[in-house]
């Protein structure tokens, strides 16, 4: 006879639970400042999945935290007048992207793509023997 399943031990006989090493707040602020789910379970002392079940919704928590810390910090140096940090946010947020320089080639209807000033016709240097 089977029983109910709310009356079942959750782990196998003999098995007991492992105690976690860490606090649901420590586990937060790891997940914050941007320790890896890996890197949280070991020192949680627990299997990555057992991690991510476990604290779900504190990695989860610490993770969009960690990422509104960044970007209001990010936004503040943006508007304090930092052109990369402008750029930046620019790329992210209105997606703006870098487009390559394209320099057409007489009437043959041919585009070359140039990016960090290096073209077909003018390749980026390569290093040379090194001096003895």
């Amino acid at each position: 006879m089977t029983e109910p399943i709310k009356d079942r031990p959750l782990l196998p006989a003999g098995r007991k639970r492992k105690t976690l090493n860490l606090s649901d707040e420590q586990v937060e602020l790891l997940a914050r400042i941007g320790l890896s789910n890996r890197k949280i379970a070991v020192l949680a002392g627990c299997g990555d999945k057992a991690c991510a079940r476990h604290f779900a919704a504190v990695l989860a928590r610490g993770r969009a935290i960690g990422d509104r810390q960044i970007a209001g910090k990010l936004y503040e140096i943006a508007m304090g007048g930092n052109v990369p940090a402008l750029l930046l946010l620019a790329k992210n947020r209105l997606g703006y992207a870098d487009q390559p320089e394209q320099i057409s080639q007489g009437n043959t209807g041919m585009v070359s793509v140039v990016e960090n000033g290096n073209s077909p016709k003018n390749p980026p240097a390569l290093p040379g023997p090194a001096a003895v």
